[in-house]
């Protein structure tokens, strides 16, 4: 399964079930990038603090908790473009596949 999370530009904060389990996710904008905040129903942190950075599997440090999903970024321009303010909801999407 892919599935792309509806995002909009600047901070922002939604759930969304994967696999059946319900998390929050927690966007925030830190003067230079955006950061990723993954949390349980209660808001208690999962993962805190994952940089939002396109091509990369952002879970990939994180194998050990087993969630039994993975996490990137597409952008629509170069790959290595480094992601601004406006991109997020617009060229860049977060990803979601298992």
């Amino acid at each position: 399964m892919i599935k792309q999370l509806q995002t909009i530009q600047g901070s922002q904060t939604f759930n969304t079930s994967i696999k059946g389990v319900n998390y929050n996710f927690s966007i925030i904008w830190r003067g230079t990038q955006y950061c990723l905040n993954l949390l349980d129903t209660n808001k208690n942190p999962i993962i805190t603090g994952i940089a939002l950075v396109p091509g990369m599997d952002l879970l990939g440090p994180y194998q050990y908790l087993n969630l039994g999903f993975g996490l990137s970024v597409s952008t629509t321009s170069d790959p290595t473009h480094e992601m601004t303010y406006t991109d997020l909801g617009s060229i860049s999407q977060i990803i979601i596949w298992n």
